[in-house]
């Protein structure tokens, strides 16, 4: 008997091409809308989004005030989960980048120090608001949250999931 192949909702292209783009427009820019957003931060907030049981782990060893989140997603095989693959992983990341800058939805600048930052464009974010699920708010919400993490660099997010999957947290 041939099985079907099954493919996780999580790693589909167009689920990552969505949780990306909202993490760079809510994320993409601090206050002074200075891009913010290099490869190294997206890899470590797409790994907290899609995992938002670490989430307040995170939070808690950067110093940073712990937030509400829905038991609805925290316990989730998903969210339990230990797959750290989009978090060491560039080739993931890169294929979904390279989809969202495909459909000009992704914008990429180069700061005064030559790093590369991410954010979306004008076009992404209309597409993005045109969509109204609540998978979507979820995850907006979520990265509305986590903005704290985004403003620090990526080495200090990654030592902090680093000790939280050694169990040092």
């Amino acid at each position: 008997m041939n099985k079907l192949p099954y493919i996780s909702v999580d790693d589909t292209l167009e689920i990552n091409m969505l949780i990306l783009m909202v993490i760079l427009s809510t994320l993409g820019k601090n206050r002074n809308s200075t891009p913010i957003l290099n490869f190294e931060k997206i890899q470590c907030l797409f790994y907290l989004i899609k995992n938002p049981s670490k989430i307040n782990k995170v939070l808690r060893s950067n110093d940073k005030e712990e937030i509400f989140i829905d038991s609805k997603i925290t316990y989730t095989v998903e969210s339990q989960s230990v797959n750290v693959d989009i978090l060491y992983s560039r080739d993931k990341l890169k294929v979904v980048i390279k989809s969202l800058a495909y459909f000009g939805f992704l914008d990429v600048v180069s700061d005064s120090s030559n790093e590369i930052k991410y954010l979306t464009t004008s076009k992404g974010d209309e597409f993005l608001n045109s969509i109204d699920s609540s998978y979507i708010r979820t995850i907006t919400t979520l990265s509305k949250k986590i903005k704290p993490l985004a403003s620090q660099s990526a080495q200090k997010s990654i030592k902090s999931i680093n000790s939280l999957l050694a169990g040092k947290e």
